[in-house]
């Protein structure tokens, strides 16, 4: 049996996180035995990647450091491994990355994976900067690099360092969509006559400010739209002067973060991703499967996930009129919509599942195994 000890070290239960729990239970159901190793800060009594994971059922191992770098957390990890028998070390983020990059291949003995799940957009020289700095420089110890999305392939560090990722896709689980209170009670809070729903963190990188524009034009234009954002960020103050400039807040409701988000979708008229940046981004697969129109800007691996347009509308980043046109299309000749939208919930209950996703690692774990020898 393979025994893998996934590394993360979270802030909450966002994408990456979530596409960590649903591989690590679909590994359950292929015969893989994974534990979780969550990192956290001394004095952080329990995270919430921690929570969800043995809510589901998984076993979870919590190791607190030093803040920053603590390199004393390598002998650690190290001795959980032991412990748990893994036959293989799965890293996900900087910070494990970093640890288990400073010991050579020759001197870890169990062999170490890293998956890239998108770097977090950073002012140059700023701490962040430098921990990703550091993630690329170390990942060249590693005995395999995956990468979620083909964009990391094209990364000018990874490959004047000759790192050539492996790609493996998200996959996400068949959803229940059956909605909680909190979900009924957002939705009958929209009056209008389109509802609009973007979710995500309320940082720059998303594009929230875009979005907004774009609601304003469409809203000046005679729709009746409103947009409802669920999230948390420290964006949030800053969206919100802008939406009063815009002279639309009663247009736009931050809903703050919303667990199982993806059960709202069946009740919108569309689903939009105004990222500036992303990898692999699952709430695009959870919008397909929900079966609602969708439009997102052309970052990372969505046009492929929308097979360039045939699954949903694709727009250039930071152009609020061409997002505000592709709204007004969506809304304005639903049969299009409607029709591309069935298509992509088939396409992406077949071809983004979790077993797949977790058919592929199991192979990549086979083979560095072998080579470790």
């Amino acid at each position: 049996m393979i025994r893998v000890l996934h590394v993360i070290d979270s802030g909450g239960v966002f994408g990456a996180e979530v596409v960590i729990l649903n591989l690590m239970d679909a590994q359950k159901s292929i015969g893989i035995k994974p534990v979780l190793l969550s990192l956290g800060n001394i004095g952080v009594e329990q995270k919430s990647v921690e929570i969800e994971a043995e809510a589901r059922g998984l076993d979870c191992i919590k190791l607190r450091l030093r803040k920053g770098i603590d390199v004393g957390g390598l002998k650690n990890i190290l001795y959980y491994a032991r412990g748990t028998g893994a036959n293989i070390i799965h890293s996900h983020g900087y910070k494990g990355d970093i640890l288990l990059g400073m010991l050579p291949k020759r001197l870890r003995k169990i062999p170490v994976i890293a998956t890239l799940h998108g770097w977090t957009s950073t002012r140059p020289l700023s701490k962040i900067w430098f921990y990703n700095l550091l993630d690329l420089l170390f990942l060249k110890n590693f005995n395999c690099v995956v990468s979620v999305s083909h964009s990391h392939v094209r990364n000018p560090g990874l490959r004047s360092l000759h790192i050539k990722p492996t790609v493996i896709n998200n996959g996400i689980p068949k959803l229940d969509f059956k909605p909680s209170y909190r979900h009924k009670e957002i939705v009958e809070n929209c009056r209008c006559t389109y509802k609009l729903l973007s979710v995500g963190r309320l940082s720059q990188e998303k594009g929230f400010d875009i979005l907004i524009r774009a609601l304003a034009i469409i809203v000046s234009h005679s729709l009746d739209a409103e947009l409802v954002i669920a999230g948390d960020g420290k964006e949030k103050r800053r969206l919100i002067k802008l939406a009063q400039r815009e002279n639309i807040l009663e247009r736009v409701h931050f809903v703050g973060y919303v667990e199982r988000a993806f059960r709202l979708m069946h009740y919108f008229d569309a689903f939009i991703l105004p990222s500036k940046t992303e990898a692999f981004p699952i709430t695009v697969l959870e919008a397909m499967q929900a079966g609602v129109p969708i439009i997102a800007t052309k970052v990372g691996d969505v046009p492929i996930i929308l097979d360039y347009g045939r699954f949903g509308v694709l727009v250039d980043t930071s152009n609020e009129k061409s997002m505000a046109n592709s709204i007004e299309d969506v809304l304005l000749k639903r049969q299009l919509a409607t029709d591309k939208a069935k298509a992509a919930k088939l396409y992406a209950l077949k071809e983004y599942s979790c077993t797949k996703m977790a058919d592929r690692y199991l192979l990549q774990y086979n083979d560095v195994i072998a080579n470790s020898r």
